[in-house]
Formats: C-alpha cells, structure tokens, sequence
C-alpha cells in the first residue's frame, strides 16, 4: 500500500547565498505501526538528496 506525501522546497535569499528549506507533510495519512520507519526513510532520502544538490551548486 502506498501513502502520498507532499513536498514543498522553498528557496530564501540569504547574505551568504540561497538557504533551500525541505518540507514533507502527509505523513498523518500512513498508518501509526508504519509512520515513524516511513518518516525515517523519507528523512535520510531528503538529506542524501539536498547533499546531493550542494554539491551540485557548490561544484
């Protein structure tokens, strides 16, 4: 069974650069038992993915 989640990036200027916010709601939707192990995944899918996205800008 699959559970869908929004997400939202949200680009603010900063003195130093662009500051790139990551938000994924959704997540009351996915049954209790599951939740926090699907938080968790998403979570370190997200940080591999805004890595991956600094290095891209920063390379």
């Amino acid at each position: 069974m699959h559970f869908w989640t929004l997400v939202e990036f949200v680009l603010e200027p900063t003195d130093f650069g662009t500051r790139l916010t990551v938000a994924e709601s959704g997540f009351d939707k996915v049954p209790e038992p599951r939740r926090t192990n699907v938080m968790r995944d998403n979570d370190g899918g997200w940080a591999q993915q805004v890595n991956n996205i600094r290095a891209h800008v920063e390379g």
